[in-house]
């Protein structure tokens, strides 16, 4: 129905909710990392860039910065 994977999906999922979490909360990124159930927050940064061409640090910064804007 969607085109997309099992694991896709999922992984679109988490990265959403990461994205939400790292902008509008001021949880730190090892702690959003682990209420995602990523055990290591190195991991959660391997897997956010591989979602996102962004780390969660460059992201948080970029999309904050951006909010401000506008």
């Amino acid at each position: 129905l969607t085109g997309q994977t099992l694991s896709g999906l999922i992984a679109r999922r988490l990265t959403d909710a990461a994205c939400r979490d790292l902008v509008f909360t001021p949880t730190s990124i090892n702690r959003i990392a682990e209420s995602l159930g990523f055990a290591d927050p190195a991991y959660f940064n391997r897997f956010f860039r591989r979602q996102t061409g962004r780390t969660p640090g460059d992201y948080r910064r970029t999309e904050r910065r951006r909010l401000e804007t506008t």
